[in-house]
Order: structure tokens, then C-alpha cells, then sequence
């Protein structure tokens, strides 16, 4: 029995000890050299915390505001893509993207407790809190789905209970819940321009809205809560990727919408003319990809995010000043206790402290010291830098959201062509995608890189060491999932299996040759020509296929089965439902 007892005691002491040890590399990680990425900050502890959530070292930072600077740094997951308070004793919501969890936190004495662990939609990207904080929202990004819990601050073990999963027709990323008798969520697209209202109490898709732009970054309610406010992109496809196209904003505008919420909640087929557009920049002074909002009380004004140059924008009764602020900034706290703004600047770990009033930046806080940059951290800065472009008016990322495409058309030269654009295609998985452009004449992803860099955002060009990184970047960029990734049943595997079967005695694996990227490094004449003759194009991949909204060379066909139903593209025969259906499901499947 003693040697037992030893025994046991000698493990209890092995279990503390590892305890402790865990323990000391949660805390000690706001002293380490990482690559952090912040995305999202929320204030806590009864506005006394900044806590900011860490993309790519999936840490949460907590910042003592009070004396400006770090206290703490928490490893929480993989990938973080959201934090925001709720309840009254300020429990913290964190979305673990990686994971598919929803993490409910609090702030204690010794540190920081998980409290629940809830799976979300695919790829979550959002969280939303009701104003009375009884009900929350998890938007999926690649999943098109939104969750729905029912939340109850007095449970201490399971403060949130899964109430509804809601379909969506796109990927989502932004919401806001508007109030009133009838509460909605509003949703945005990710991508695209679409608007989503959705009714909680019935959890379903009331209406769907479409604004003329893409990569809505900002959402947020008017003061009066009375109109959404979003900061997004127009891309025209009218316009040249040429230099007066360019340097006047007409290629690619950056603007402040306000829609009244009236004509959002209703289906009225005019509502676009009710919104008021704000166009933000000016010929020498481009405004490259407007994200956070922050509104500020009693209708003063509002302060935007451009996170393509560096940028805020404070628009405060009745004026209007630019702020630089940091190396991509994306989100913006307001403070209304101490009357000051927290930016989230990303490529430079750190939050930039604003005072609208003075227009300056009063202070910044670094959230611990970096790692050494990679090739593919150059690459990185280089994809969302604004300033590559002529006067700042776009980035890469303006075309390609996070590597993805924003389903538009744009006019380059990219065919040694104007006057016949083409859909923007996703970069994601594109090192394997060769070879590049619709025409197919980059036989490089290096060639493709320096002419958009020139040609298409008409800057002064990038350096071979420049290029180079921004390669490296785009091959870190994996395929995105399918649209129903995990959800599969038997009997749709079965249907998986049939239509894979289909696309193989229908000859599709000529062109577009599985099992890597079902595409090929050939063009081909499939019966489409554009407005300057070409005939012959470039089989883009059909991984993640299921993400995109048009498809063809010039978005002709609305969706997949638009592809053979009306296009009959490359069909040698009809096919019945059935096989349609099967043809379908295997594709999205890739």
C-alpha cells in the first residue's frame, strides 16, 4: 500500500506539474515571437479590456486599457475569426474557425475559462449577439449556413443551447440583428453583394437583397437604428483596367452605403433607390477596400476602415479627415466611455488607439513581438497593399477576397484584349491551377503575378524578390471546401458515386483531368466566343467549384446546373434529372 500511495502521489505531482507548465506558456505567449494576425477585438470587463482574437496564431490578447498596454495572450485554438462580449458579466463568444466551435469564455482571476464548447456551420466567421443578448449568431463561411443559439446567462454549464441551422444562398460573412416588433438578422455576402434578412423567430430567409458591389466588410446600424450601414466595393465591368479608368475610380469604386431597413426587411423591388452612397477617396488619394465601421452616437458620424492603404476615415459632423493608422487595418472598436476608437491593424499585430476629435492617432499597442517574416508574410502584405496599385484605389485582395473571387467581371488586358471582360477567377488552389488567364498564355504563375501588378492595377510593378513572395503566398492558399463538406448522407454518397461515374463516360476528364485539380494545361474551343473572337480557353479547376456564384468565361451561366441545362456545355447526349442530379452532386463534391 505505501508504494502505491508513493505511486499515486508521484503521478498527482507529475499532473501539476504539467499543469503548471501549460499554465506558464498560456501566459508567457504575449512575450513570444509570433505571427498573430488580429481580426476582431471586443471590449470586456466593464470596458476596462480590449480583447483582440488572433487569426493565425489563434491566441486571444488582452489588453488593459487603462494602462495601454498587454497584460495577457491565451492559446484558444488554431484559428481565430471572431470575439464579442456578451451577458452582463461580460462572458467573452470566440469563433474557432479551424475547429468549427463556438467557445463561450469568461475572464477570472487566474486567467481564462472555456466554459462551453458549442460545433458551428463550416468555417465560421461571424458571431452576433441580439440586443436584449438572448440570442446569438454563428455565420459559416464556406458551409452558406448561419446557427442560431438560445442563450441563458444564468446556466453556467451550458450558457447557450442550438436553437436553428439557416441556408443560405451564399457565403457569409458579416451580420448585424436589427430590432423592432419583428426581430431579423441581416447577413451579408462574403464575396459577392448579396443581402440576406432572415426572421429568428421563424428562423428562415424572409428576402434577399443585391447590392451592385462586393467584399461587404463593414456592417453596422445607423445611430437611430433605423438603416444599415455597409462599406463595400463596385467593380465595373463597363470600365478598363486602364490608366484613366483607374485613377478616376471607375475601374473600382470604394463606398459608404446606408439602406433603410424598411426597404431591406420588405421585398420592394426599388429599394437600391432609398440608400444613400457615399463614394470614399479621389483622383491621387484611392480608398483600397473599406472594411470596419464604427458608428458614432447621436448621428456625429462614423469612422470606416480602409484597409487596403492604412487608412481610417473619420467622418465627424459634417467633416471629414484621413488618418493613417497601421499596416491593414480591418476592424474598429468604439469606446464610448473614453470617447476613442480601437483599431485592429492585422499585418502589424497591434491596435492603433484613435481620438476622432483630435483626428489623429493618440497611441499604439504592439501585441507582442513578431516572428521573422517569411517569403509568404511579404507575399501576404504585397496581396492586400492598396499602394501597388495607381493612387491606391484597389489590392489584389479588391478582386480576389482573401484569395477567393468576388464573382465579378472585370476588363483587363489579362487576354491581350479590351472590350470583352471576364470572370474573375478564385485564386484559391491556383499553384496547381496552370496554366493561367482565360486565354491560357501564362505558362507561369510568376508571369501572371508581375502583369496583374502592371497591367491590371496599373502600378509602378513589383521586384522579382516582390513576386516571388507573393507566389509563395498564393501557394499557401488550399481549394476551399465543398458547400455541404460534413454533411453527407449514404445516399448521397451513393449519388457522389453515380454522377463521378457520369463525368467520366461523358468525356468531362478530357478537359478537366481529376484527381488534383480537374484541370489541364491545354485550351479549348467549346463552342463559346467572346466579343474579340477568342474561341479557345483556359479549363478552370473545378476544385471548390461549389463556391462560386456564375460560371464560364464571361458568368453567362447563373449557376452549375444553368450549366448543362442551358448551355448544354459539352454534353454528347441529354441527360435525365436523375444523372443531372447526380452530375451535380458529384461536383459538389469537389
Amino acid at each position: 500500500m505505501p508504494g502505491r500511495a508513493a505511486e499515486s502521489i508521484l503521478i498527482l505531482s507529475l499532473i501539476f506539474l504539467a499543469q503548471a507548465l501549460a499554465w506558464a506558456d498560456v501566459t508567457s505567449l504575449h512575450e513570444a515571437s509570433l505571427i498573430r494576425r488580429p481580426i476582431a477585438a471586443a471590449l470586456c470587463n466593464g470596458g476596462q479590456l480590449l480583447c483582440v482574437a488572433n487569426q493565425r496564431s489563434g491566441t486571444l490578447s488582452i489588453v488593459d486599457l487603462k494602462q495601454a498596454q498587454l497584460t495577457a495572450e491565451y492559446k484558444l485554438g488554431k484559428s481565430l475569426s471572431d470575439v464579442v462580449s456578451w451577458g452582463e458579466d461580460e462572458r467573452l463568444l470566440v469563433l474557432d474557425d479551424s475547429a468549427h466551435e463556438l467557445l463561450v469564455v469568461r475572464l477570472v482571476d487566474q486567467g481564462l475559462e472555456v466554459l462551453q464548447r458549442l460545433l458551428t456551420p463550416h468555417s465560421p466567421v461571424s458571431v452576433a449577439v441580439s440586443p436584449d443578448g438572448r440570442l446569438v449568431s454563428v455565420a459559416g463561411l464556406w458551409s452558406h449556413r448561419v446557427a442560431l443559439f438560445d442563450g441563458n446567462e444564468d446556466e453556467t454549464d451550458e450558457p447557450l443551447a442550438h436553437r436553428a441551422t439557416v441556408q443560405l444562398p451564399f457565403a457569409a460573412r458579416k451580420q448585424v440583428f436589427a430590432g423592432g416588433a419583428s426581430p431579423r438578422l441581416i447577413v451579408a455576402d462574403a464575396f459577392g453583394g448579396q443581402l440576406a434578412s432572415i426572421d429568428v423567430a421563424n428562423a428562415e430567409v424572409v428576402s434577399i437583397h443585391e447590392l451592385p458591389g462586393h467584399n461587404l466588410r463593414g456592417l453596422a446600424l445607423s445611430s437611430d437604428g433605423k438603416a444599415l450601414v455597409i462599406t463595400h466595393q463596385k467593380l465595373n465591368a463597363h470600365a478598363r483596367a486602364d490608366y484613366n479608368d483607374v485613377i478616376w475610380g471607375n475601374l473600382m469604386q470604394n463606398v459608404v452605403r446606408e439602406v433603410p431597413l424598411s426597404s431591406l426587411i420588405g421585398p420592394a423591388e426599388d429599394w437600391l433607390n432609398e440608400s444613400h452612397v457615399t463614394r470614399l477617396g479621389e483622383a491621387g488619394d484611392g480608398a483600397a477596400d473599406p472594411a470596419g465601421i464604427a458608428i458614432l452616437p447621436d448621428r456625429r458620424g462614423n469612422m470606416i476602415v480602409l484597409s487596403g492603404v492604412g487608412e481610417i476615415v473619420i467622418h465627424l459632423e459634417g467633416t471629414s479627415n484621413r488618418v493613417a493608422v497601421g499596416d491593414r487595418p480591418v476592424e474598429i472598436v468604439w469606446d464610448e466611455m473614453r470617447q476613442v476608437a480601437y483599431v485592429i491593424c492585422s499585418l502589424d499585430d497591434a491596435v492603433a488607439i484613435v481620438d476622432p476629435v483630435a483626428g489623429d492617432v493618440i497611441q499604439r499597442i504592439s501585441l507582442g513581438p513578431q516572428a521573422k517574416l517569411t517569403p509568404r508574410d511579404r507575399g501576404e502584405r504585397l496581396f492586400y497593399d492598396g499602394h501597388q496599385s495607381l493612387d491606391g484605389w484597389l489590392s489584389c485582395h479588391s478582386c480576389h477576397p482573401d484569395g477567393h473571387t468576388n464573382h465579378g467581371l472585370a476588363d483587363t488586358l489579362g487576354d491581350d484584349s479590351f472590350d470583352s471582360p471576364k470572370k474573375i477567377p478564385s485564386l484559391l488552389g491556383v499553384r496547381d491551377a496552370n496554366p493561367w488567364a482565360w486565354n491560357g498564355k501564362f505558362r507561369e504563375l510568376h508571369e501572371q503575378v508581375r502583369s496583374s501588378f502592371v497591367s491590371t492595377m496599373r502600378g509602378s510593378g513589383v521586384d522579382a524578390e516582390g513576386v516571388n513572395d507573393v507566389v509563395a503566398f498564393l501557394h499557401t492558399l488550399e481549394p476551399p471546401p465543398p458547400k455541404s463538406a460534413g454533411s453527407w448522407t449514404n445516399e448521397d454518397f451513393l449519388q457522389i458515386e453515380a454522377g463521378q461515374h457520369l463525368f467520366d463516360s461523358l468525356g468531362c476528364r478530357k478537359c478537366h483531368v481529376p484527381p488534383l485539380t480537374y484541370t489541364i494545361d491545354m485550351t479549348f474551343d467549346v463552342g463559346l466566343e467572346d466579343e474579340d473572337g477568342l474561341k479557345k480557353f483556359n479549363p478552370p479547376m473545378l476544385r471548390g467549384v461549389s463556391q462560386r456564384q456564375s460560371f464560364l468565361h464571361d458568368a453567362r451561366a447563373q449557376s452549375l446546373k444553368d450549366v448543362f441545362v442551358t448551355h448544354g456545355h459539352q454534353l454528347k447526349r441529354e441527360l435525365t434529372n436523375p444523372e443531372l442530379e447526380a452530375l451535380l452532386m458529384f461536383l459538389g463534391s469537389l
